[in-house]
C-alpha cells in the first residue's frame, strides 16, 4: 500500500489533502520515509532534463499550381483560328456557290413536249436553235416525245414539231402563237 501512495506521489496523481495526509505519514515512519525517498531518487535517475533543441525551421517549398488560364489562351487562340479558317472557307464556298448559280441563272432548262403515238420521229426547230432542226426522244412506248434545250431567261421564243421530218406543227399545248410571215403559224414560248 506504501509503494502506491509514493507512486502516486511521484506521478502527481494525488490532489493537495493527499499530499498532505502523504508527508505526514511519512514524518512519522522512519521506514517509509527512507523508502520514499529511495522511491523518490529512482525517479530521478530514470527521469533526466533533456534539453531538446529549438527545431529547425525548414522552408519547404510549396508546388503551386499551374494557372489554368496559362493553358486557356493558347487553346481560346486555336480555337479562334479554326473558326476564322472554317469562315473564311465557308464565304469562299459560297461566294464561289453564288457565283456558280448567277452564272447558270441566266440560263433555264426548258422541257418541250409533244404527243404523237403514230409518229416516227419527231423534232422541234425554233428561234432558240436558228430554225436548225433537233431531234425529240420518244418517252418508252407512251406516245410522248420530249426535248429538254437550255434557253436565256427574260426572253420570247419562236418554235415548231416537225413530224416524221416533213409536216411542221404549231404547240397544240400553247395557246400563244403569232403568224409567221410564210403562211404558217409558230408558237411562242415567254420566258
Amino acid at each position: 500500500m506504501k509503494e502506491l501512495l509514493i507512486s502516486k506521489y511521484i506521478d502527481d496523481q494525488m490532489n493537495l489533502d493527499e499530499k498532505i495526509d502523504f508527508v505526514k505519514e511519512v514524518k512519522k515512519d522512519d521506514g517509509f520515509y527512507s523508502e520514499t525517498l529511495e522511491m523518490l531518487n529512482q525517479e530521478k535517475l530514470l527521469t533526466f532534463d533533456v534539453e531538446y533543441p529549438e527545431p529547425l525551421k525548414v522552408r519547404v517549398p510549396i508546388e503551386k499550381k499551374k494557372p489554368v488560364l496559362r493553358y486557356l489562351y493558347p487553346a481560346v487562340a486555336i480555337a479562334a483560328m479554326i473558326v476564322l479558317v472554317f469562315a473564311f472557307a465557308l464565304r469562299t464556298y459560297k461566294t464561289n456557290y453564288i457565283r456558280r448559280v448567277a452564272a447558270t441563272t441566266n440560263e433555264v432548262t426548258y422541257r418541250f413536249v409533244y404527243y404523237n403515238p403514230s409518229a416516227k420521229s419527231v423534232q422541234i426547230a425554233g428561234s432558240f436553235t436558228n430554225w436548225k432542226k433537233v431531234s425529240m426522244k420518244r418517252i418508252d412506248s407512251t406516245g410522248y416525245w420530249e426535248a429538254y434545250v437550255k434557253l436565256p431567261k427574260n426572253g420570247i421564243y419562236k418554235y415548231n414539231f416537225i413530224i416524221n421530218g416533213k409536216k411542221v406543227i404549231h404547240d397544240p399545248t400553247n395557246p400563244v402563237r403569232i403568224y409567221n410571215g410564210f403562211g404558217g403559224v409558230d408558237s411562242v414560248l415567254r420566258l
